[in-house]
């Protein structure tokens, strides 16, 4: 099973130069997520919004999913 990261990388690596979406759930959480390469306008995780700044390197985007699953494992 994939993890939250892997499923939008994988989105994100499958959508070059477009936008894509994400509904579902994951590990128990439900998801929404928009993008348009790294930059996700859209990652809400129950209901809570993560969004990220544009012109993230590929890095900066996975570590920014993990870290919104952090803080919601975290509480």
């Amino acid at each position: 099973m994939q993890t939250l990261t892997e499923t939008l990388n994988t989105l994100r690596r499958s959508n070059k130069n477009n936008w894509y979406t994400f509904v579902g759930t994951v590990d128990g959480k439900d998801i929404k997520a928009k993008g348009y390469k790294t930059w996700l306008q859209i990652l809400q995780i129950d209901g809570i919004e993560h969004g990220s700044t544009m012109g993230l390197n590929v890095t900066g985007f996975k570590n920014h999913i993990d870290k919104a699953i952090e803080y919601h494992n975290a509480n």
